[in-house]
């Protein structure tokens, strides 16, 4: 199967099976596609959506879980002397926050299973360098919800739960066996309970991200 939207992503999967009352599973899917900086491809063994239709009548699409299995995202970023382009209609964002509406989405649980992560920047001579690389990254979230009445995109998301990351390449530097406890909530992404070693011994940390200043 093959798709594309007006913002060029282009998406395929070997296997594709819907049902209408149970949900989408999906295999040996991959989407790609370009962002304001960049460039992104995305490949997926198995994608999995499991929904309960009863909710639907009183505004709200409720997803028992989904799963994704063995996602691996490799980003791409280039300066605007590099050519940078975006593919995206750049009033879409605005217009379709000032038409949220009030549905609403609520999702049971989300799992990433062994998941990789792969960002490089593009050198001045467009050749790509390694800047972060996550292995065997695995998380599970619940009580995911999406309010369409926020006012920004990063605000109109909320949930919580675990996050483990086999290890973390960050340029030179290497982190092993990372796991905590993540949530968001109000446009603020807070990881807690953080351990992790290194070669120079075991750290334990906190994290809290303020993204509303993200457009």
């Amino acid at each position: 199967a093959k798709a594309s939207d007006a913002a060029g992503i282009r998406l395929t999967a070997e296997e594709f099976e819907l049902g209408i009352f149970s949900g989408l599973e999906m295999a040996g899917v991959t989407a790609d596609g370009r962002y304001a900086d960049g460039e992104y491809r995305i490949e997926l063994k198995r994608l999995v959506f499991e929904h309960d239709l009863g909710p639907l009548f009183s505004g709200t699409l409720a997803v028992k879980s989904i799963l994704l299995d063995e996602p691996k995202i490799h980003l791409l970023t280039r300066s605007s002397e590099q050519g940078a382009v975006s593919s995206a209609d750049p009033t879409s964002t605005t217009e379709q926050g000032e038409r949220g509406g009030d549905f609403h989405l609520e999702v049971a649980e989300l799992r990433v299973d062994q998941g990789q992560i792969t960002i490089q920047r593009a050198t001045a001579t467009g050749n790509p360098e390694h800047n972060l690389t996550i292995n065997g990254l695995n998380i599970a979230l619940e009580s995911i919800a999406f309010d369409p009445e926020r006012a920004k995109a990063v605000q109109k998301v909320s949930g919580k739960g675990t996050i483990l990351a086999e290890e973390i390449l960050l340029g030179s530097f290497l982190l092993r066996d990372l796991a905590g406890n993540l949530s968001a909530a109000e446009g603020i992404l807070e990881l807690s309970s953080l351990t992790l070693s290194t070669d120079q011994g075991d750290l334990d940390a906190t994290m809290r991200v303020d993204l509303n200043p993200v457009p």
